[in-house]
């Protein structure tokens, strides 16, 4: 019988994508907010999403490093090293 295993590492693409992305647009929040005016419903939107984002990312991180901790306990020590890793990240994000 042939068994296939089951794919164990985390799918992260997602992750990088996301902090390219925040990493990309922080910069040039510097010359969208002068150009927002009154009412500029568009360039608003952007600055929300680019300026809650990583706080909304922060309060994920509190529900996700312990269900990663429990879902993967035979590799407890990569995960609270993961967890550490990104609240240096966080201190030194811009």
């Amino acid at each position: 019988m042939n068994v296939t295993a089951k794919q164990t590492a985390p799918n992260t693409h997602q992750m990088v994508v996301i902090h390219r992305i925040f990493r990309r647009e922080f910069p040039l929040l510097a010359g969208v907010v002068p150009r927002a005016s009154d009412g500029d419903a568009r360039r608003f939107a952007h600055i929300d999403f680019c300026v809650s984002s990583p706080h909304n990312d922060h309060r994920r991180g509190r529900v996700l490093w312990p269900t990663l901790l429990g879902r993967a306990q035979p590799h407890a020590q990569l995960v609270h090293g993961l967890e550490v890793q990104q609240a240096e990240r966080s201190r030194t994000a811009p």
